[in-house]
């Protein structure tokens, strides 16, 4: 009896630690701390910074809330940037969600990504840390320092594989590179190996 009493102790003090222990540091030209429905919030403005993991994210306004402050939300020249991975995105508004390791931009965003000579531009982002994926949507522009010259690629969503090092342009799917010309709904790209697939009504021009 004395085991089972002692487990069910143990089990009782895992499941009531927090769902995070990772250390979060902050700073602002103002911040202010409520208590809603039992939950704190931390608010900052007036120029502000947050650490957390990799990323340190800065803004005119941040509010770190839910449930071990996992959500952080930005706005006003956001600025996130991940130096581990060579990662820098920039937009007017943003939401980090920690648990979940995601990113969500409902709105402009540009992206620096040095470890893999890329810069983009799109409408909307969906990026998943965990994963190392991003999804883009809207008025996307990616520029690629490939090794015979700037790949451009233009579309309406693409999704990138930071890990696997693809592309996939679907949507008005345009690519221009080394003078050549490739549209088709679909393209997909190994950056890497460079080699680029064209599927569903396919157009080009290419120099022989």
């Amino acid at each position: 009896m004395k085991h089972v009493r002692l487990f069910l102790l143990m089990l009782l003090l895992l499941f009531s630690l927090p769902i995070f222990c990772e250390e979060i540091t902050f700073e602002g030209g103002y911040t202010k701390m409520t208590t809603k429905d039992g939950k704190k919030e931390i608010v900052l403005s007036g120029g502000a910074e947050v650490t957390t993991s990799s990323l340190k994210l800065a803004a005119q306004n941040i509010t770190l809330g839910g449930t071990d402050y996992d959500v952080i939300t930005l706005s006003g020249n956001v600025t996130v940037t991940d130096e581990q991975k060579g990662l820098t995105v920039r937009s007017p508004s943003i939401e980090y969600v920690r648990s979940t390791g995601t990113i969500t931009i409902q709105g402009w965003v540009e992206i620096e990504d040095t470890s893999n000579a890329i810069s983009a531009s799109a409408g909307g982002l969906l990026y998943d840390m965990n994963k190392g994926t991003m999804k883009m949507q809207a008025h996307v522009r990616l520029l690629r320092a490939a090794s015979k010259g700037v790949m451009t690629c233009t579309c309406d969503e693409l999704s990138y594989d930071r890990e696997k090092k693809t592309l996939e342009l679907t949507g008005s799917a345009v690519i221009d590179w080394q003078g050549d010309l490739y549209q088709a709904h679909v393209i997909s790209v190994d950056l890497d190996s460079e080699n680029i697939v064209l599927e569903g009504a396919i157009q080009g021009t290419v120099h022989g």
